[in-house]
């Protein structure tokens, strides 16, 4: 007998057994297969769409979110790198349209937590082919950047 068995229940273990097995045989493989898939169809557009321009989303917060509606009046493909996530854009001038938002702690709400806006916009950008590059929001200057991921300016 386990040490584990005799803190819980024969039932208990079961559900956790059913839910460690669940884990491990059914969402592995199917996370691994969902990004296998993703990584064919970004593959697949870079191949499309030789001067395609990859723009990241910046995070200046870990409790934020920086949303693309569209690029040059389209919705946004998007694309990920390791945790770094973003959309493809056309080289030359490009229209973004972003909005982005973050939470904080609050003592007057319900649910403990504030959600700042910023109202959406729309930003004019150029990218250069073959350039990778970042979008997110400066709280101190309260305005959008965009800038080459390199460091460079754009």
């Amino acid at each position: 007998m386990n040490m584990l068995s005799n803190l819980m229940p024969l039932e208990e273990l079961r559900i956790l057994y059913w839910f460690i097995g669940g884990f491990v045989f059914i969402y592995l493989p199917g996370m691994y297969l969902w990004m296998r898939k993703r990584k064919r169809m970004s593959e697949s557009y870079e191949m499309e769409h030789p001067d395609a321009v990859r723009m990241f989303f910046g995070r200046t917060k870990t409790n934020d979110l920086l949303t693309v509606f569209s690029v040059n009046g389209g919705p946004p493909v998007m694309h990920s790198k390791g945790i770094s996530y973003g959309c493809y854009l056309c080289s030359g001038k490009n229209m973004i349209e972003a909005q982005y938002q973050w939470t904080t702690i609050s003592i007057t709400t319900i649910s403990g937590y504030r959600t700042h806006y910023v109202d959406p916009v729309t930003l004019d950008v150029e990218a250069g082919t073959g350039k990778e590059y970042t979008l997110f929001y400066d709280h101190e200057e309260e305005c959008y950047v965009f800038a080459r991921r390199d460091g460079h300016p754009p």
